[in-house]
């Protein structure tokens, strides 16, 4: 056991801690060999198994086991320990933990934030400065809808954009959902799901009173959205605003007026330099966001550089 895992729990009482996916599934070539990799179908197959949140552990454990096997890896002593490890890593053993998973890895946000942290801005870290601009975005702008869905534009309208474009993805994927079976317990309604993307069934129970609705895949509580199955039988059922219970906080786009704070422990707000006008902002963003795209070579750093010199 790592120092880490030892002082994790006395430290954060209520957290669990897990092992980085990413710096795991790095290490697989050099585990395995390049030849297995490059040769085979494994590394899809492994992913396949590795990183599907909709497994229940007894699934992931048969698949592991079968990946196992077929390439006849039973004396790889690391994969052994990784299994051995599960518990740690492996998204079927976190299905009900809140993840706040819209990202599933901080690497690439180290890499970028180490990359801007060569300029000087009043901002400190890349972190506050893309909470400040996506804040403004949203305040300012209307994200495209498409589908003609009320639950959507509701969305839309109290969502972040970022985080929008997450729920808008389980709300077009809806369309892919049918009814395989039902049942009835007095004023509650158990759907069966059909997700024609994942080929599976998932089983939603939705109280008629309260509309409360709670789906076996478990996004919401993964990660605070309402997922496509609960979307489209609320959709079914004539129900055209996401219900308060799944509104977090954390998502919306008013959340910048309270509690968000820099690296030294200020509130952002309090902090925002009033040189900047929130326009200059709006028109920055714009053409950060093609920066953004573009980071893996870096064609641009010249303009990146004199860009954030602007914030001074």
């Amino acid at each position: 056991m790592t120092g880490i895992q030892q002082a994790f729990p006395s430290v954060f009482k209520t957290a669990r801690h897990r092992y980085c996916m990413w710096h795991i599934t790095q290490k697989i070539t050099d585990k395995v060999g390049s030849a297995l990799c490059r040769d085979t179908d494994f590394l899809a197959r492994f992913n396949a198994v590795v990183w599907d949140p909709d497994m229940e552990p007894s699934e992931f454990e048969e698949k592991w086991q079968k990946v196992i096997s077929d390439f006849e890896l039973e004396d790889n002593d690391w994969l052994t320990t990784m299994f051995d490890d599960r518990h740690h890593w492996i998204p079927a053993y976190h299905r009900d933990l809140a993840l706040g998973c819209i990202l599933r890895t901080t690497q690439r946000s180290k890499s970028t934030n180490s990359f801007f942290k060569r300029y000087e801005n009043h901002f400190g870290t890349l972190v506050e400065f893309w909470m400040r601009c996506d804040d403004y975005n949203s305040d300012h702008s209307f994200p495209e809808l498409k589908t003609e869905l009320p639950i959507e534009k509701h969305g839309a309208i109290i969502y972040t954009h970022a985080v929008f474009k997450v729920f808008q993805e389980e709300v077009m994927a809806a369309d892919s959902c049918g009814v395989d079976d039902f049942e009835k317990e007095e004023h509650v309604h158990i759907i069966h799901v059909i997700d024609a993307e994942t080929d599976r069934i998932f089983k939603v129970r939705l109280d008629l009173r309260s509309t409360d609705a709670v789906c076996e895949c478990k996004l919401f509580e993964r990660i605070g959205l309402l997922c496509r199955h609960i979307v489209w039988v609320y959709k079914g059922k004539g129900i055209g605003r996401i219900p308060s219970k799944y509104i977090v906080d954390r998502w919306l786009n008013n959340t910048h007026a309270a509690n968000k704070l820099d690296s030294n422990g200020n509130v952002i707000e309090d902090s925002y330099m009033a040189t900047s006008d929130n326009s200059h902002l709006c028109n920055v963003w714009s053409e950060f966001r093609q920066i953004v795209g573009v980071l893996k070579t870096l064609p641009a750093a010249e303009e990146l550089a004199s860009l954030l010199v602007e914030f001074r």
